[in-house]
């Protein structure tokens, strides 16, 4: 992306390296993190300070993500590879208890940003000039569907329920969002293909739930249990009603 803005060619040797940087950034983090990780965060615990652990791994936070963009990669990169180490630790549900509130305040404002930016005349398909944006999200709206679903099919090793996997894979989430907006901000899209990009997202979400209760029948759509959830993905689709039933009946 900074060689987009630039100005500089995008050749699939740098393309390489960058995708090289980022796995090999994640890989180092997880495997230097997952060491330093544990102890940084007991010793803060241990200063016995109001929000210690609250400050402290967000700190952490935000100096993973600027390791990242230092080392040329993305911050999200950094800041993906930081929550990896920070979830391996013995504070895991601590931490997210203390990350809640901070979420709940910004996750909104990013959504609100996010669809503000969206032009919803350039999706109109009756318009000759909005016309090819439409066809483009439409498009990738196909090709995401499709590319999951073959995706879902990879473990085929597996005995797993593998229309619910690929199923489940289908929305494209914030990270795409959060990609598409970068680039609008730095130039590299128009309004018309962010607006494309978020009808994928805005579609792949919406479809997914209902597919997802077609697939395992209503009565299934919320596992009651963890073993029961096993048996969404691990048995044929005909016997799920007798063994539910067996189970209530007993």
């Amino acid at each position: 992306m900074s060689a987009t803005i630039t100005g500089k060619d995008l050749t699939a040797l740098g393309a390489a390296r960058l995708i090289a940087i980022a796995f090999g950034f994640v890989i180092a983090a997880i495997v230097v993190g997952s060491v330093l990780a544990p102890r940084l965060i007991e010793l803060i615990v241990r200063l016995k300070v109001g929000k210690a652990l609250f400050f402290g791994s967000l700190l952490w936070v935000l100096a993973m993500a600027w390791l990242a963009d230092v080392a040329g990669s993305s911050l999200i990169v950094g800041a993906f590879a930081a929550g990896l180490v920070l979830a391996r630790t013995q504070r895991c549900t601590e931490i997210e208890r203390e990350i809640h509130n901070l979420a709940v305040f910004f996750v909104p404002i990013f959504f609100v940003g996010i669809g503000a930016a969206i032009d919803v005349g350039m999706l109109n398909p009756f318009n000759a000039k909005s016309r090819p944006y439409f066809l483009t999200g439409a498009l990738l709206t196909l090709v995401a569907i499709v590319a999951k679903l073959i995706a879902g099919q990879a473990p085929f090793w597996r005995p797993l329920r593998r229309s619910v996997v690929g199923t489940g894979m289908i929305p494209r989430g914030e990270v795409t969002l959060l990609f598409a907006q970068v680039s609008l901000s730095a130039g590299i899209l128009s309004t018309g293909l962010y607006s494309s990009i978020a009808f994928v997202v805005v579609v792949t979400t919406l479809i997914v739930p209902p597919a997802l209760r077609w697939l395992v029948g209503p009565s299934h759509a919320a596992p009651e249990s963890e073993s029961l959830r096993e048996e969404l993905l691990n048995e044929p689709l005909t016997d799920l009603p007798e063994r539910r039933g067996a189970r209530q009946g007993s």
